[in-house]
């Protein structure tokens, strides 16, 4: 099974007519041959800011479990929405959180360090679904608390999933 990771940035998720952008491209390339893609996504543009400045109002120490609880909901929405559009318009498809990988980090919030990913899940998803849709920027410690990766931290996930995954490719994608 060949496996393509696609990475795509906030821009370019950031409304339904970018997003319809992304299905034509995911339908060309699943037409060209691609067999499975891995698609990993951001928050919608702006989000991410929204949120850490809704948090920071209430708590300024970002460097707990409830700060990374609250930003990671960006990746999540963005996530299950462009896998609701590219069903919808006939690609089976399915969002995923970096926990149900799982995405395995240290416990340091807001700032975590990948320490391993497991792929079987992944792998067994891929025996139903053409295109799984990954949060970006999350995971999971060991201590089985949601952990974000910092600033720049899907573009981290795509390159950490693509070696996990031994993709010869990841492509990040920026409008």
């Amino acid at each position: 099974m060949s496996i393509k990771v696609m990475k795509f940035g906030g821009t370019s998720v950031g409304n339904t007519d970018r997003i319809m952008n992304i299905v034509k491209l995911i339908k060309n390339r699943i037409s060209n041959g691609d067999n499975k893609i891995l698609m990993v996504v951001s928050a919608m543009s702006g989000v991410t800011n929204k949120l850490v400045s809704g948090f920071k109002e209430i708590q300024k120490d970002i460097n707990n479990a409830e700060y990374d609880n609250i930003v990671s909901t960006g990746e999540q929405f963005s996530s299950a929405l462009v896998s609701t559009i590219l069903n919808k318009n006939k690609i089976l498809s399915r969002s995923l959180l970096g926990w149900q990988v799982p995405i395995v980090t240290d416990q340091n919030h807001a700032r975590a360090r990948i320490l391993d990913i497991e792929t079987e899940y992944v792998n067994s998803l891929f025996k139903k679904y053409k295109v799984l849709v990954l949060a970006g920027f999350q995971g999971i410690s060991i201590n089985k608390k949601i952990t974000t990766l910092g600033r720049g931290g899907s573009d981290t996930s795509a390159i950490a999933m693509s070696v996990a995954l031994n993709t010869k490719l990841c492509e990040i994608f920026t409008d």
